[in-house]
């Protein structure tokens, strides 16, 4: 039906291939769950999160939340969000340091899983810290993976703690009106970033 819809003669020519490309990838998305993703029931879809953190307020939106077995008898509760890239800007827990401001782009990179994370605490504190996680399944890459928040975490609560922390000093810096707005460091941030007109890199 969403080929009829959205994919007018797709019995043939290049419609045809667009579908069977489609429906490759769907069948290696069902693949992966199976054989990688034990005990997986999917608690929610589409969920929305509001959240007020140090007095300000944030929105959120998870592709998914799943509860996954752990082999002993426990659930895990997986924020999930879909990713149709083939990298990943997961913070490197063991590399991030909140007194290196200057290295954050490359350590912290993302705030995304970190705040998934605090939005379900938030809005579920009687469930341990242990059981929760956040990640990006790639789905653009040959092979689908997914990259975890906590997959090399030592101390979650510390974890946590410090990106909690990094959140608030970069809300912070975007409220200060003593800031310049500054393009970044690094010029391949702004290839597809929607404010390199306003903060004046010129671009050829």
């Amino acid at each position: 039906e969403i080929f009829d819809a959205e994919l007018k003669n797709h019995d043939s020519g290049y419609e045809y291939l667009v579908k069977k490309q489609i429906l490759r990838r769907l069948r290696d998305i069902l693949l992966y769950h199976k054989e990688n993703i034990g005990g997986l029931s999917v608690k929610s879809c589409e969920k929305v999160f509001n959240l007020t953190l140090d007095g300000v307020k944030f929105t959120g939106r998870a592709d998914r939340i799943d509860l996954r077995s752990d082999g002993n008898g426990r659930n895990n509760h997986i924020v999930v969000d879909y990713k149709t890239g083939s990298t990943t800007k997961t913070p490197n827990l063991k590399k991030f340091n909140l007194e290196d401001r200057y290295a954050w782009p490359k350590t912290l990179k993302s705030v995304q899983l970190p705040l998934y994370v605090m939005f379900y605490m938030a809005e579920s504190p009687k469930i341990a810290l242990q059981a929760v996680d956040a990640c990006l399944m790639l789905l653009g890459s040959h092979k689908i993976t997914e990259e975890f928040l906590f997959d090399k975490s030592e101390d979650k609560a510390a974890d946590l703690a410090r990106l909690r922390k990094a959140v608030f000093c970069l809300v912070c810096e975007i409220r200060s009106a003593e800031l310049d707005f500054e393009p970044a460091a690094d010029i391949k941030t702004c290839e597809f970033c929607p404010f390199k007109i306003m903060c004046g890199r010129q671009w050829a």
